[in-house]
């Protein structure tokens, strides 16, 4: 009888002794779980967390130089035309200084000059009188595209180019508004390209065909050069 009742103590300290091993090694698999589970680390070898996957990164827009100047001064001319609409950005002083024109809600067309580092008004806007006020409203409505959008369009079209000058006009073809730029290259050369107002579409120059091929010229022959030269001179008709 003493015998079995140590193998029944023996077993049971036994089961108490692996009920608390268990219970251990439980809680150490939890642990290990929590901190290595596989897919809990989203981040791929060799990159710090929050890192953008090469060939992922949205490609950046490359701003035209001169284009913040142009921006910062037509910002300060529609602050000081409050409602106005620029029609037009003329650049004096090499470029330290621009004329800008803007129409009011009025349809009055306000002159005034900017300092572009600055952005200061140095003189205040004051009507001109020969901008016709219903022309400049019909102007102003029919344009879908602001100057910025016109200036970036126009400076796209010569890489490296200086924007001198831009104007909201009427095209005598067409009738339709555009947006003229004259735009210094690298070279120092002056280039002029025009914008749909309406559209945003860069039209061709005057001396290209709308698929961007120069048109043929056929310079008229004058009456001498048609007439070949006879052994004393030209041929003349027989009368």
């Amino acid at each position: 009888m003493s015998q079995h009742r140590g193998r029944k103590l023996f077993a049971a300290l036994a089961l108490a002794a692996l009920a608390t091993g268990c219970g251990g090694g439980s809680q150490q698999l939890e642990n290990v779980a929590a901190t290595e589970t596989p897919g809990m680390d989203t981040a791929s070898p060799g990159m710090t967390p929050g890192a953008t996957p090469p060939g992922t990164e949205s490609p950046g827009t490359a701003t035209p130089e001169g284009l913040a100047d142009i921006e910062r001064v037509g910002q300060a001319a529609t602050e000081a035309v409050p409602g106005g609409t620029i029609i037009e950005m003329d650049a004096e002083e090499d470029g330290k200084v621009w004329d800008v024109t803007a129409v009011g809600e009025d349809g009055t067309a306000q002159a005034m000059k900017i300092d572009a580092e600055t952005a200061k008004v140095t003189a205040s806007p004051s009507p001109k009188p020969d901008v016709d006020k219903a022309k400049a409203q019909e102007l102003v409505e029919a344009a879908k595209i602001d100057y910025k959008q016109a200036a970036e369009k126009i400076l796209g079209e010569v890489p490296g180019g200086r924007l001198t000058k831009l104007a909201l006009e009427t095209e005598e073809e067409s009738g339709k508004a555009v947006w003229t730029g004259e735009v210094t290259d690298e070279q120092g050369e002056t280039r002029e390209v025009t914008v749909d107002a309406e559209t945003g579409d860069v039209m061709p120059a005057p001396d290209q065909t709308p698929g961007g091929e120069e048109s043929p010229t056929s310079p008229e022959a004058t009456p001498e050069e048609t007439m070949e030269p006879g052994p004393e001179g030209p041929e003349a008709s027989p009368s």
